[in-house]
């Protein structure tokens, strides 16, 4: 709550930038605008590249840097997006493709090239419409795979994963 208080009235051009781009009034806050508005906005440079440009926009003192840097995360939030819509239509073609996959207790997916800053956001959002833990995996050529899990209440996925240590890198 003292949080929240403090977002409200922050002096922070890097802030007041943010909240002006998303088209936010900063005195209304709450934790539904920082969560699905603010922070996403904040880590899409970090998913996608360099999470050091939220660090710079929450550090400035000049309005305009504050501003274009703003800007540069406005654009980089909607690749963001649109990488999450892309890769979330592929494994939505799977499930449609495979629909037994939805009678076991996990969705375990897995493809080429898959996006690893937009894993954890679409098997979130899989976890959530169909009830059960998702796990994706994305394998690139010359790497290690990588993979994001996500799970439901109820369900420890971390313990899961933790119980097969012994076969992962």
């Amino acid at each position: 709550q003292h949080g929240l208080r403090a977002l409200r009235v922050s002096a922070r051009p890097g802030l007041r930038a943010l909240f002006a781009l998303a088209g936010l009034d900063a005195r209304n806050v709450d934790e539904g605008t920082i969560g699905y508005q603010i922070g996403p906005r904040l880590n899409a440079a970090g998913r996608l590249d360099d999470a050091s440009l939220g660090v710079r926009l929450l550090l400035t003192r000049d309005a305009t840097e504050a501003t274009a840097i703003a800007q540069q995360l406005e654009v980089i939030n909607a690749d963001r997006q649109a990488r999450t819509d892309a890769l979330t239509t592929v494994v939505e073609a799977q499930l449609r493709a495979s629909p037994e996959m939805l009678s076991a207790p996990a969705i375990v997916l897995e493809g080429e090239n898959w996006e690893g800053g937009v894993l954890g956001l679409v098997a979130g959002k899989l976890a959530h419409d169909y009830g059960r833990p998702v796990v994706l995996i994305a394998h690139a050529e010359g790497r290690d795979s990588a993979a994001s899990a996500r799970s439901v209440p109820g369900i420890d996925v971390h313990a899961a994963i933790a119980s097969q240590s012994a076969l992962l890198v």
